[in-house]
Protein backbone atom coordinates (compact mmCIF):
# COMPACT_ATOMS: atom_id res chain seq x y z
CA UNK A 1 0.00 0.00 0.00
CA UNK A 2 2.72 2.54 0.41
CA UNK A 3 4.34 1.67 -2.21
CA UNK A 4 0.95 2.03 -4.73
CA UNK A 5 0.36 5.26 -2.52
CA UNK A 6 4.00 6.41 -3.73
CA UNK A 7 5.07 7.02 -0.07
CA UNK A 8 8.05 4.73 -0.33
CA UNK A 9 9.70 2.09 -2.56
CA UNK A 10 9.17 -1.33 -2.20
CA UNK A 11 12.60 -2.35 -1.38
CA UNK A 12 12.18 0.02 1.59
CA UNK A 13 8.71 -0.64 2.03
CA UNK A 14 9.57 -4.22 3.21
CA UNK A 15 12.43 -3.48 5.51
CA UNK A 16 10.56 -1.06 7.17
CA UNK A 17 10.02 -2.64 11.33
CA UNK A 18 5.94 -2.59 11.07
CA UNK A 19 6.00 -3.42 7.05
CA UNK A 20 4.65 -7.21 8.39
CA UNK A 21 1.47 -4.90 9.84
CA UNK A 22 -1.97 -5.22 8.57
CA UNK A 23 -2.91 -2.03 7.41
CA UNK A 24 -5.68 -3.46 5.00
CA UNK A 25 -8.40 -6.11 5.09
CA UNK A 26 -7.42 -9.25 2.92
CA UNK A 27 -11.17 -10.01 2.46
CA UNK A 28 -11.39 -13.12 0.52
CA UNK A 29 -7.62 -12.62 -0.46
CA UNK A 30 -4.79 -15.44 -0.05
CA UNK A 31 -2.69 -14.43 3.05
CA UNK A 32 0.33 -15.07 0.63
CA UNK A 33 0.15 -11.59 -0.26
CA UNK A 34 1.30 -10.41 3.21
CA UNK A 35 4.96 -10.00 3.90
CA UNK A 36 5.62 -10.49 7.32
CA UNK A 37 8.76 -8.47 9.37
CA UNK A 38 10.09 -11.69 11.19
CA UNK A 39 13.02 -9.69 13.81
CA UNK A 40 14.04 -11.42 17.06
CA UNK A 41 14.35 -9.54 20.23
CA UNK A 42 16.72 -10.10 23.09
CA UNK A 43 15.07 -9.18 26.57
CA UNK A 44 16.95 -8.67 29.58
CA UNK A 45 14.18 -7.48 31.91
CA UNK A 46 10.10 -8.35 32.42
CA UNK A 47 8.30 -6.88 29.01
CA UNK A 48 4.89 -6.61 27.54
CA UNK A 49 3.86 -6.59 24.26
CA UNK A 50 1.01 -4.85 23.51
CA UNK A 51 -0.88 -6.21 19.77
CA UNK A 52 -4.31 -3.91 18.79
CA UNK A 53 -6.25 -2.79 15.61
CA UNK A 54 -7.35 0.61 15.08
CA UNK A 55 -10.07 0.87 17.04
CA UNK A 56 -7.79 1.27 19.36
CA UNK A 57 -4.99 2.95 18.12
CA UNK A 58 -6.81 5.82 16.67
CA UNK A 59 -6.49 9.44 17.99
CA UNK A 60 -3.40 8.10 19.94
CA UNK A 61 -5.10 6.14 22.66
CA UNK A 62 -2.21 3.85 23.37
CA UNK A 63 0.05 6.98 24.13
CA UNK A 64 -2.70 8.32 26.43
CA UNK A 65 -3.71 4.97 28.36
CA UNK A 66 -0.51 2.70 28.39
CA UNK A 67 0.97 4.47 31.44
CA UNK A 68 -2.15 3.88 33.62
CA UNK A 69 -3.18 1.04 31.84
CA UNK A 70 -0.24 -1.25 30.70
CA UNK A 71 2.28 -0.51 32.78
CA UNK A 72 0.77 -1.38 36.50
CA UNK A 73 1.40 -5.31 34.74
CA UNK A 74 5.30 -4.74 35.48
CA UNK A 75 5.14 -2.66 38.31
CA UNK A 76 2.07 -3.02 40.78
CA UNK A 77 1.64 -7.03 39.01
CA UNK A 78 -1.95 -6.15 37.53
CA UNK A 79 -3.38 -9.46 36.23
CA UNK A 80 -3.54 -9.04 31.80
CA UNK A 81 -7.10 -10.38 31.94
CA UNK A 82 -7.51 -7.09 33.74
CA UNK A 83 -5.61 -5.11 31.72
CA UNK A 84 -6.88 -6.16 28.38
CA UNK A 85 -10.93 -5.25 29.72
CA UNK A 86 -9.51 -2.13 30.14
CA UNK A 87 -8.11 -1.47 27.04
CA UNK A 88 -11.52 -2.83 25.16
CA UNK A 89 -13.68 -0.97 27.15
CA UNK A 90 -11.21 2.67 26.27
CA UNK A 91 -11.31 1.68 22.75
CA UNK A 92 -15.59 1.55 22.82
CA UNK A 93 -15.79 4.65 24.61
CA UNK A 94 -13.18 7.01 22.98
CA UNK A 95 -13.43 5.42 19.91
CA UNK A 96 -16.20 2.88 18.92
CA UNK A 97 -16.27 3.48 15.05
CA UNK A 98 -14.06 0.32 14.13
CA UNK A 99 -13.79 -3.04 15.30
CA UNK A 100 -11.49 -3.76 18.40
CA UNK A 101 -8.99 -6.19 18.49
CA UNK A 102 -6.45 -6.10 21.77
CA UNK A 103 -3.44 -8.88 22.35
CA UNK A 104 -1.29 -8.62 25.40
CA UNK A 105 1.70 -10.78 25.88
CA UNK A 106 3.82 -10.78 29.23
CA UNK A 107 7.46 -11.91 28.72
CA UNK A 108 9.32 -12.64 31.62
CA UNK A 109 12.97 -13.26 32.19
CA UNK A 110 14.20 -15.88 34.45
CA UNK A 111 17.65 -16.74 35.59
CA UNK A 112 19.28 -19.79 35.20
CA UNK A 113 20.25 -21.76 38.42
CA UNK A 114 22.97 -23.59 37.20
CA UNK A 115 24.79 -20.81 35.52
CA UNK A 116 28.40 -20.17 35.56
CA UNK A 117 31.01 -18.06 33.85
CA UNK A 118 33.20 -19.99 31.99
CA UNK A 119 36.87 -18.52 33.19
CA UNK A 120 39.51 -18.38 30.06
CA UNK A 121 42.76 -20.06 31.50
CA UNK A 122 46.03 -19.02 29.25
CA UNK A 123 48.82 -21.46 29.05
CA UNK A 124 51.40 -21.18 31.54
CA UNK A 125 54.50 -22.38 28.73
CA UNK A 126 53.35 -19.49 26.33
CA UNK A 127 53.28 -17.19 29.35
CA UNK A 128 56.97 -18.00 30.73
CA UNK A 129 58.41 -18.07 27.33
CA UNK A 130 57.06 -14.83 27.22
CA UNK A 131 57.97 -13.40 30.07
CA UNK A 132 61.97 -15.09 30.11
CA UNK A 133 62.66 -13.25 26.61
CA UNK A 134 63.98 -9.68 27.71
CA UNK A 135 63.27 -6.88 25.16
CA UNK A 136 66.11 -5.88 22.83
CA UNK A 137 66.64 -2.49 22.32
CA UNK A 138 66.32 -0.78 18.89
CA UNK A 139 68.83 0.86 17.26
CA UNK A 140 68.25 4.14 15.57
CA UNK A 141 70.97 5.04 13.03
CA UNK A 142 72.48 9.04 13.08
CA UNK A 143 73.01 9.08 9.83
CA UNK A 144 69.71 10.68 7.89
CA UNK A 145 68.31 8.91 5.01
CA UNK A 146 68.54 10.38 1.80
CA UNK A 147 65.26 11.52 0.31
CA UNK A 148 64.31 11.57 -3.07
CA UNK A 149 64.77 14.99 -4.86
CA UNK A 150 61.24 16.53 -6.70
CA UNK A 151 62.08 18.63 -9.88
CA UNK A 152 59.44 20.44 -10.72
CA UNK A 153 58.59 20.11 -14.80
CA UNK A 154 57.57 23.38 -15.99
CA UNK A 155 54.78 22.69 -18.38
CA UNK A 156 56.01 24.27 -22.07
CA UNK A 157 52.17 24.84 -22.95
CA UNK A 158 51.42 28.08 -24.31
CA UNK A 159 50.33 30.60 -21.90
CA UNK A 160 47.00 32.57 -21.86
CA UNK A 161 48.38 36.12 -23.22
CA UNK A 162 50.10 34.27 -26.51
CA UNK A 163 46.52 32.70 -26.83
CA UNK A 164 44.33 35.67 -26.18
CA UNK A 165 46.53 37.53 -28.72
CA UNK A 166 46.59 34.94 -31.41
CA UNK A 167 42.67 34.80 -30.90
CA UNK A 168 42.20 38.78 -31.40
CA UNK A 169 44.60 38.46 -34.82
CA UNK A 170 42.37 36.14 -35.88
CA UNK A 171 39.38 37.92 -35.80
CA UNK A 172 40.41 41.03 -36.51
CA UNK A 173 42.15 39.30 -40.04
CA UNK A 174 38.03 37.67 -40.14
CA UNK A 175 36.99 41.01 -40.32
CA UNK A 176 39.25 42.47 -42.43
CA UNK A 177 38.26 39.90 -45.44
CA UNK A 178 33.98 40.10 -44.77
CA UNK A 179 35.03 44.33 -45.29
CA UNK A 180 37.07 43.75 -48.13
CA UNK A 181 34.42 41.19 -49.83
CA UNK A 182 31.15 42.67 -48.43
CA UNK A 183 32.02 46.72 -49.29
CA UNK A 184 32.81 47.83 -52.66
CA UNK A 185 34.02 50.87 -51.59
CA UNK A 186 36.57 50.03 -49.42
CA UNK A 187 38.07 46.94 -51.57
CA UNK A 188 38.74 50.22 -54.24
CA UNK A 189 40.58 52.09 -51.83
CA UNK A 190 42.70 48.51 -50.90
CA UNK A 191 43.28 47.96 -54.87
CA UNK A 192 44.40 51.52 -54.96
CA UNK A 193 47.07 51.22 -51.77
CA UNK A 194 48.56 47.95 -53.00
CA UNK A 195 49.04 49.20 -56.76
CA UNK A 196 46.59 47.00 -58.05
CA UNK A 197 46.50 47.48 -61.72
CA UNK A 198 43.78 45.00 -62.41
CA UNK A 199 40.72 47.16 -61.37
CA UNK A 200 38.65 47.43 -64.06
CA UNK A 201 35.63 50.46 -64.69
CA UNK A 202 33.60 48.08 -63.59
CA UNK A 203 34.85 48.00 -59.97
CA UNK A 204 34.35 51.97 -60.47
CA UNK A 205 31.12 51.61 -61.85
CA UNK A 206 30.17 49.23 -59.21
CA UNK A 207 31.65 52.05 -56.44
CA UNK A 208 29.49 54.52 -57.82
CA UNK A 209 26.28 53.40 -57.75
CA UNK A 210 26.74 52.00 -54.20
CA UNK A 211 27.77 55.02 -53.23
CA UNK A 212 25.03 57.02 -55.01
CA UNK A 213 22.12 54.62 -53.36
CA UNK A 214 23.87 55.54 -49.96
CA UNK A 215 24.07 59.38 -50.54
CA UNK A 216 21.79 61.19 -48.80
CA UNK A 217 21.92 65.22 -49.97
CA UNK A 218 24.22 67.34 -47.85
CA UNK A 219 22.61 70.77 -48.84
CA UNK A 220 19.66 70.45 -46.40
CA UNK A 221 20.12 74.12 -44.15
CA UNK A 222 20.29 73.22 -40.54
CA UNK A 223 17.92 76.30 -40.15
CA UNK A 224 14.01 76.06 -41.23
CA UNK A 225 13.44 78.37 -44.23
CA UNK A 226 9.50 79.86 -44.48
CA UNK A 227 7.80 81.24 -47.48
CA UNK A 228 7.93 84.61 -46.17
CA UNK A 229 11.19 84.97 -45.78
CA UNK A 230 12.31 84.18 -49.31
CA UNK A 231 13.59 86.79 -51.03
CA UNK A 232 12.96 87.39 -54.98
CA UNK A 233 15.61 85.20 -56.82
CA UNK A 234 16.11 82.51 -54.37
CA UNK A 235 15.74 79.11 -55.80
CA UNK A 236 14.08 76.39 -53.46
CA UNK A 237 12.65 72.72 -53.50
CA UNK A 238 9.54 71.90 -52.53
CA UNK A 239 8.69 68.24 -50.44
CA UNK A 240 4.97 68.30 -51.45
CA UNK A 241 2.95 69.02 -54.55
CA UNK A 242 1.04 72.40 -54.81
CA UNK A 243 -1.28 74.36 -57.09
CA UNK A 244 -0.50 77.72 -58.43
CA UNK A 245 -2.82 80.56 -58.95
CA UNK A 246 -2.09 82.29 -62.49
CA UNK A 247 -3.68 85.31 -60.99
CA UNK A 248 -3.63 85.94 -57.03
CA UNK A 249 -6.77 88.47 -56.55
CA UNK A 250 -9.38 86.18 -58.50
CA UNK A 251 -10.11 82.72 -57.10
CA UNK A 252 -11.60 81.36 -59.78
CA UNK A 253 -8.15 81.79 -61.53
CA UNK A 254 -6.97 79.04 -63.16
CA UNK A 255 -4.77 76.83 -61.17
CA UNK A 256 -0.85 75.14 -61.97
CA UNK A 257 -0.18 71.79 -60.68
CA UNK A 258 3.36 71.57 -59.15
CA UNK A 259 4.62 68.12 -58.44
CA UNK A 260 6.81 67.05 -55.38
CA UNK A 261 10.39 67.37 -55.00
CA UNK A 262 10.03 70.19 -57.92
CA UNK A 263 13.04 73.35 -57.76
CA UNK A 264 11.01 76.86 -57.75
CA UNK A 265 12.38 80.63 -58.51
CA UNK A 266 10.85 83.68 -56.55
CA UNK A 267 10.08 85.68 -59.04
CA UNK A 268 7.85 88.24 -57.48
CA UNK A 269 6.43 89.24 -53.53
CA UNK A 270 2.41 91.22 -53.40
CA UNK A 271 0.43 91.89 -50.53
CA UNK A 272 -3.17 92.45 -52.02
CA UNK A 273 -5.79 95.30 -50.61
CA UNK A 274 -6.94 92.70 -48.10
CA UNK A 275 -3.50 92.42 -46.41
CA UNK A 276 -2.67 89.00 -47.87
CA UNK A 277 0.82 87.98 -48.89
CA UNK A 278 1.68 86.38 -52.37
CA UNK A 279 4.29 84.85 -53.24
CA UNK A 280 5.04 83.90 -57.22
CA UNK A 281 7.20 81.05 -58.29
CA UNK A 282 8.37 80.04 -61.32
CA UNK A 283 9.71 76.17 -62.14
CA UNK A 284 13.08 75.77 -63.23
CA UNK A 285 15.05 72.86 -64.80
CA UNK A 286 18.27 71.58 -63.46
CA UNK A 287 21.75 72.72 -64.54
CA UNK A 288 23.25 70.38 -67.05
CA UNK A 289 27.22 70.24 -66.67
CA UNK A 290 29.63 68.48 -68.61
CA UNK A 291 31.11 64.95 -66.79
CA UNK A 292 34.34 65.54 -65.03
CA UNK A 293 37.25 63.82 -65.99
CA UNK A 294 37.48 60.65 -64.36
CA UNK A 295 40.01 61.36 -61.25
CA UNK A 296 41.94 58.44 -58.72
CA UNK A 297 39.51 59.62 -55.71
CA UNK A 298 35.77 58.55 -55.84
CA UNK A 299 33.49 61.71 -56.11
CA UNK A 300 30.32 62.54 -54.63
CA UNK A 301 27.40 61.89 -56.79
CA UNK A 302 24.84 64.16 -57.64
CA UNK A 303 21.69 64.32 -54.92
CA UNK A 304 18.50 62.35 -57.03
CA UNK A 305 16.60 65.68 -56.27
CA UNK A 306 18.67 67.57 -58.72
CA UNK A 307 18.40 65.05 -61.33
CA UNK A 308 16.48 65.69 -64.79
CA UNK A 309 16.44 63.19 -66.99
CA UNK A 310 14.21 65.00 -69.59
CA UNK A 311 15.23 68.59 -70.77
CA UNK A 312 12.08 69.07 -71.98
CA UNK A 313 10.07 70.44 -68.97
CA UNK A 314 8.10 73.77 -70.24
CA UNK A 315 8.20 76.49 -67.59
CA UNK A 316 5.44 76.93 -65.01
CA UNK A 317 5.10 79.91 -63.34
CA UNK A 318 2.10 80.78 -60.90
CA UNK A 319 0.80 82.26 -57.73
CA UNK A 320 0.91 81.11 -54.08
CA UNK A 321 -0.49 82.54 -51.01
CA UNK A 322 2.29 82.51 -47.80
CA UNK A 323 -0.59 82.34 -45.08
CA UNK A 324 -2.11 79.36 -46.34
CA UNK A 325 0.91 77.35 -46.79
CA UNK A 326 3.31 78.80 -44.14
CA UNK A 327 4.35 75.24 -42.75
CA UNK A 328 5.20 74.09 -46.26
CA UNK A 329 8.54 72.28 -45.90
CA UNK A 330 10.93 73.76 -48.39
CA UNK A 331 14.76 73.04 -48.79
CA UNK A 332 16.72 76.38 -50.35
CA UNK A 333 19.24 75.92 -53.30
CA UNK A 334 21.84 77.77 -54.61
CA UNK A 335 21.75 79.68 -57.84
CA UNK A 336 24.83 77.80 -59.44
CA UNK A 337 22.75 74.50 -59.19
CA UNK A 338 19.53 75.52 -61.70
CA UNK A 339 18.43 77.19 -64.31
CA UNK A 340 15.13 79.03 -65.00
CA UNK A 341 13.73 79.13 -68.87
Amino acid sequence: REVRLGYALYRDAVSFPSGGALVQALGMNPSSRLYPTIDRVMLDEDSVFLLCSDGLSDNDRVEQYWETEILPILTEGKKVDEAVDRLMAIANEKNGHDNITVALVHASVQTKANSSSKVISFPKEKLATLTDNPLQPTQISSTPTALPKLTKTRSRGPSLFVLSLLIVVLLLGGIGVLSFFLFPGLRYQANRLLGNTTVSSTANNTNSETSESEATPTDSPSESVTLESLAVGDYIQIEEAIALQSNPSDDAAETIPITARSILRVSKKQETTDQQNWIELQKCTPTTTEPAEPTSQPTLPTPPSLENNNPDISTEQGWLQIEDHSNMTITPLSANDVQCE
